[in-house]
């Protein structure tokens, strides 16, 4: 029986500890969206520190200048430089209309014609208002 423990304890004096990939995050690349070198507009996500009904991201903040690890961004009228991991592109509608045109007027929902609908049987049949296309 003592033989046994001998043997069990020297195997276990060999073994070694496999090294944990978690911990070498330096290593590890991270992703990096594409659009993060053009883009005029970013969103700053928020440290740990943030209240539970908190939005993760402010912004969208415009962005000042740009190096390989880090952006600065205008936060709150302020110039601040934060790291690329904490940001990610804001995609802005442009509006491609000119100055002198206006916009399209779109009907209120309010003004809708009053139609009358008939179901296959003929039977004259009213939607409610939030049923209505």
């Amino acid at each position: 029986m003592s033989d046994l423990v001998d043997r069990l304890r020297a195997h276990m004096t060999k073994l070694t500890p496999q090294p944990t990939s978690w911990h070498t995050s330096s290593s590890r690349p991270f992703y990096i969206p594409k659009d993060l070198t053009t883009a005029t507009h970013v969103f700053l996500r928020e440290g740990p520190g943030r209240r539970s009904l908190q939005a993760p991201y402010t912004g969208p903040h415009r962005v000042l200048a740009r190096d390989q690890k880090t952006v600065d961004i205008e936060v709150y009228g302020k110039r601040q430089k934060v790291t690329i991991d904490r940001v990610k592109p804001a995609y802005m509608a442009r509006e491609d209309l000119e100055p002198g045109q206006s916009r399209p007027q779109t009907p209120d929902p309010g003004q809708t014609e009053d139609t009358v609908r008939k179901t296959r049987s003929g039977r004259t049949v009213r939607f409610p208002e939030y049923y209505r296309p």
